[in-house]
């Protein structure tokens, strides 16, 4: 099985990259996660991260788990205009103020750790200096372990994103797979299936016999 339905507060993403932090938030060192494929290019390790929806044009961030320009104010072009500088950096402090929400909800050492790194600018250019010189791509997702564990699997930190979800309004309903009472999501992610398309096939219900292909 794929686990879909195990914790609908979280998704599975190819996550790139690791930054790694010592429980005072001193930045350890940058984690390439890409391993070698027997076809292709390396391949970045699948993890369960929080869920998120679908981002637009808008300047939405994520929590924990993002892009560089979230995580770290990382500027593509540094001869960027005023506008596109103006904007990485609210994204920045967008994505910073999601972690302060959590410590103030949790109290929890772990995340303060993080909130410290990303408050440093010395600490976050030798990061983006490292990214860098080992080459990552601005898809990229980027997340943190801290003491050596990941902290978007810290059971206090899926605790607390799970009570998020809960407190935004959103109404528990009867899920079709496990019968059990969940919180609505817009999708699953695709299944992969033996001899289908290598993107995978997305799930999807249906009431007659004529959709079962």
């Amino acid at each position: 099985t794929e686990g879909l339905t195990e914790d609908l507060d979280y998704e599975p993403e190819e996550v790139a990259w690791i930054i790694s932090l010592d429980v005072d938030g001193r930045w350890l060192g940058l984690i390439p996660t890409a391993m070698p494929q027997p076809k292709g290019k390396p391949k970045a390790k699948t993890m369960q991260i929080p869920r998120h929806e679908k981002r637009t044009s808008g300047n939405t961030a994520y929590f924990l788990v993002d892009k560089a320009e979230y995580v770290l104010g990382l500027l593509d072009d540094p001869n960027l205009n005023s506008d596109r500088q103006q904007k990485i950096e609210l994204r920045r402090r967008l994505f910073l103020d999601q972690i302060q929400k959590a410590i103030t909800a949790t109290s929890l050492a772990a995340l303060r750790a993080v909130a410290s790194f990303l408050q440093s600018d010395f600490a976050r250019a030798e990061t983006i200096a490292d990214l860098r010189r080992q080459g990552y791509a601005s898809n990229d997702w980027i997340c943190f372990e801290v003491g050596g564990h990941l902290l978007h699997d810290d059971r206090q930190v899926r605790a607390y994103f799970s009570n998020r979800r809960i407190e935004s309004g959103e109404q528990k309903s009867q899920c079709l797979i496990c019968g059990e009472l969940r919180l609505p999501i817009d999708k699953h992610p695709d299944i992969q299936l033996r001899g289908k398309s290598t993107g995978g096939i997305a799930l999807v219900s249906f009431n007659k016999d004529a959709f079962m292909s």
